[in-house]
C-alpha cells in the first residue's frame, strides 16, 4: 500500500514539473497599430498569448521607446488582449521618461507587488527604465527575479553588420536609457541577452507575410499590420524584409531548442566609439556612447547568457505555431 501511495505521489510530482508554467512579466514599448511604426512588440505579445500553455503571464507594462504615447500602448494592448479574451491579465502604465527624470510609476509598483509573492522572469523588450527603477526602489527583490531577458547586447570584439551595405544598428534599448543598464550591473540580476547578432538572418519577407495571410485568423491580422513596416525596411536599410526583434525575447522561453547561447559569459556596460550607421549617430548625437557588451575576455564580475544564433527554421516554426495554437 505504501509503495503504491509513494508511486502516485511521485507521478503527481513529475506531472507538476512537466506541466509547470514559466511565470513571466512582459515590459514593452508597443507601437503595434501605429502607422509606419515597428510591429515587433505586437508580435511578441501575441506569441506570448498564444503560449499560455507554457507561460503564465502575471502582468504587462509599457515603457517609452518605439512610441511615447502611453494611451496608444494601453489601447492596443487591450485590443490584442481582447482577441484572446485575456483582459484578466493586468496592464500597467510605465515610464514615459528615462531613469533620473521619474521617481515611481504604476508599472514598477505592480512589479514589486508581484515579486513579493513569487519569482518571475521579466521579458524586457524596450528600455530597461521600469526594471531599473524597481531595483532602485526595492533592491531586496532582485533575488525574486529569475532572469531579465533583453533585446540588447553585442560582443565586445566586433560589431554586427547587416545587409549588403554593412549597416551597424544602434542598440536603441541601451541608448534610450543607458543609466538603467548601469543599475542592472549594480544588482545581482541574471541577465539573458538576445542581440541583433542572433537574428539578422530571420527576416519577415513578402513570402512569410503571405503565408500568414493565408493561414487566416490572428496571423492574417498580424500580416496586415506588418505590411507597411516591411515596405519601409525595403527603403532603409534596403532589406527584403524586417526583423521582428522582440518576438525572440519571448520565443527564447517557448522554443529554447532553437537558440545557441554562450553561458556564464562576462558582461558589462562599457563606453566605446559610436560605430552605428550615421543616420543613428545623428539621432543620438554622440561620438562615444555606452554599449552593453559580452565577452569571455571581459574583466567583469557579472555573468549572464548571450545568444549568438537562432536556427533559421525558427521563423517557419513560429508561423506554424501561430496558426495551430
Amino acid at each position: 500500500m505504501n509503495l503504491k501511495y509513494n508511486f502516485l505521489i511521485l507521478c503527481f510530482a513529475l506531472s507538476s514539473v512537466i506541466h509547470a508554467k514559466t511565470k513571466v512579466w512582459l515590459d514593452y514599448d508597443l507601437s503595434f497599430g501605429k502607422l509606419g511604426r515597428e510591429v515587433d512588440d505586437g508580435f511578441a505579445l501575441i506569441h506570448a498569448l498564444k503560449s499560455q500553455k507554457s507561460l503564465e503571464i502575471i502582468g504587462l507594462s509599457s515603457v517609452f521607446g518605439n512610441t511615447n504615447n502611453m494611451k496608444h500602448q494601453r489601447r492596443w494592448s487591450y485590443k490584442i488582449l481582447d482577441k484572446f479574451d485575456a483582459r484578466d491579465i493586468p496592464f500597467f502604465d510605465g515610464a514615459e521618461k528615462p531613469l533620473g527624470e521619474i521617481k515611481h510609476n504604476d508599472a514598477t509598483q505592480a512589479m514589486a507587488r508581484a515579486l513579493e509573492k513569487e519569482k518571475l522572469t521579466i521579458m524586457a523588450m524596450g528600455r530597461l527604465t521600469n526594471v531599473a527603477l524597481l531595483l532602485k526602489l526595492r533592491p531586496d527583490l532582485s533575488s525574486q527575479i529569475e532572469q531579465v531577458i533583453v533585446n540588447a547586447g553585442r560582443m565586445l570584439e566586433y560589431p554586427i553588420k547587416f545587409g549588403k551595405k554593412g549597416i551597424i544598428f544602434p542598440d536603441t534599448n541601451v541608448d534610450g536609457d543607458p543609466d538603467a543598464f548601469q543599475v542592472l550591473s549594480e544588482n545581482s540580476v541574471n541577465l539573458t541577452m538576445i542581440p541583433t547578432e542572433s537574428m539578422t538572418h530571420l527576416l519577415w519577407r513578402k513570402r512569410e507575410l503571405r503565408q500568414m495571410r493565408e493561414n487566416g485568423g490572428i496571423s492574417r491580422w498580424m500580416a496586415k499590420k506588418a505590411g507597411l513596416w516591411r515596405f519601409f525596411w525595403s527603403l532603409f536599410p534596403g532589406a527584403p524584409g524586417f526583423i521582428p526583434w522582440d518576438v525572440f525575447v519571448v520565443s527564447f522561453i517557448t522554443h529554447p531548442e532553437d537558440f545557441y547561447c554562450h553561458q556564464n559569459i562576462p558582461w558589462a556596460v562599457k563606453e566605446m566609439e559610436n560605430d552605428a550607421h550615421t543616420l543613428f549617430r545623428k539621432r543620438y548625437r554622440k561620438e562615444r556612447k555606452d554599449f552593453l557588451v559580452a565577452s569571455y575576455s571581459l574583466n567583469s564580475s557579472h555573468r549572464g547568457t548571450y545568444c549568438y544564433h537562432i536556427k533559421s527554421s525558427h521563423r517557419e516554426k513560429l508561423i506554424d505555431y501561430w496558426n495551430h495554437f
